[in-house]
């Protein structure tokens, strides 16, 4: 952080700014989708390179969430996404997360399960629908 002052220290006159770089700002706002996001420390090596793909069915979902995250710009613009759906223990967390870590990086993206948007937007959804 960059401090700068227009009169002395501890002046009652004059306006003290601070300064925030443009990395400080985004590492900030990704802090806040990490904590939004309620990842653990074990959650930060849930990476592509780190699975072990146990058949020939995850290994092409593997691949298949890979080219999500290579083309998330294309795919981000097209208002596309992926909704994963399959029995406890397929998964589905680990390459969510996966996919959060590729990500992060290059763009401001959080995880959250499916129902909690239903649930935030239910009004809205049931006025649509009904």
């Amino acid at each position: 952080m960059i401090t700068s002052q227009t009169t002395p220290k501890g002046s009652k006159t004059g306006i003290n700014l601070e300064f925030i770089t443009q990395s400080q700002v985004k590492s900030k706002k990704i802090e806040q989708f990490m904590r939004f996001s309620k990842l653990t420390s074990q959650d930060w090596i849930k990476r592509f390179e780190n699975a072990i793909v146990e058949s020939d069915e995850e290994k092409e979902y593997k691949q298949s969430f890979e080219r999500f995250c290579k083309n998330f710009e294309l795919i981000k613009e097209k208002g596309l996404g992926i909704i994963m759906i399959g029995n406890p223990g397929t998964g589905k967390t680990y390459y969510t997360t996966c996919i959060l870590n590729a990500l992060i990086s290059k763009y401001l993206v959080y995880k959250n399960k499916f129902i909690q948007f239903i649930r935030r937007d239910k009004k809205k959804l049931i006025k649509k629908w009904s």
